[in-house]
């Protein structure tokens, strides 16, 4: 299952590849299903109750990506850490 925190990582690109692939998906991400890679599935096939429970990391994945989108456009940062 995971090794070190940055299995985190993968696991929430699965979870943003699960939402690219849906029609009506609240947001794209062209790059998550290379990112997670096979690792990155492994993580989240060995976890059976994660894939009923993605909803929760994707509208957090979309509420935060709404705010760095603000802090760039608008705020105009130059650095998001």
């Amino acid at each position: 299952m995971m090794h070190d925190i940055s299995d985190t990582a993968l696991w929430v690109t699965v979870y943003r590849a699960m939402e690219t692939a849906r029609p009506d998906a609240i947001f794209r991400d062209p790059y998550a299903e290379h990112l997670a890679g096979e690792r990155g599935r492994s993580i989240v096939d060995a976890l059976p109750q994660v894939r009923d429970r993605a909803w929760t990391m994707i509208v957090r994945t979309a509420v935060f990506d709404e705010l760095i989108l603000d802090a760039v456009r608008v705020k105009q940062a130059e650095l998001v850490v």
